[in-house]
């Protein structure tokens, strides 16, 4: 039973670990394409800068 609750609590660790990257690597994700549509868009309504 307590080998059961350790690794538990270490697959507990994991999985947080992993929805800390996942969550992490989608607001990046999400940041750069902002970035990317707000160049664009001032390229496009700013032609000349």
């Amino acid at each position: 039973m307590g080998a059961f609750s350790c690794s538990g609590g270490v697959f507990g660790q994991i999985v947080f670990l992993f929805g800390r990257f996942f969550s992490c690597l989608i607001s990046c994700a999400f940041h750069n394409l902002i970035q990317k549509c707000v160049m664009v868009y001032s390229s496009v309504a700013f032609p000349e800068a």
